[in-house]
């Protein structure tokens, strides 16, 4: 099974509960999501790049006093670490808000199915507000 926590390198200390970012993704269905790796201020994001992987991290995986939101948090050691578990694999496709095709994870939703089973569902620890914009 995969571990449970990724480290988020660039956030003075917070992981990312993988078992969480499973029930984010299925909470909501999302069966592609762009990585969306930006060096720049959260606010910089643009509207309909809102729901990619780096601004997701930043703004549901951080605590919310974090003074890391600013910071990449989709960086390559993070993206590997997801594509490590068999549950993520990255392809390229064109996707809504960018203007070619661009990095994208997929998700198998057989082995994050299995991955939540074995581990155990998550408690439900989402600002509702935070999750999709």
């Amino acid at each position: 099974m995969p571990q449970r926590h990724i480290a988020l390198p660039h956030s003075g200390g917070a992981t990312l509960d993988l078992a969480r970012f499973i029930s984010y993704w299925q909470r909501f269905n999302i069966v592609r999501m762009p990585v969306g790796a930006r060096a720049q201020r959260y606010d910089r994001f643009p509207t309909e790049q809102l729901n990619s992987l780096d601004p997701v991290l930043r703004r549901v995986f951080l605590p919310s006093n974090s003074p890391y939101k600013n910071t990449m948090q989709a960086v390559s050691s993070v993206v590997d670490a997801l594509i490590a578990t068999g549950i993520f694999h990255l392809t390229v496709a064109a996707c809504p808000g960018y203007y070619r095709p661009v990095q994208v994870l997929e998700i198998n939703n057989a082995k994050a199915n299995a991955y939540l089973e074995d581990c155990g569902n998550p408690p439900a620890e989402f600002d509702d507000d935070a999750l999709v914009i």
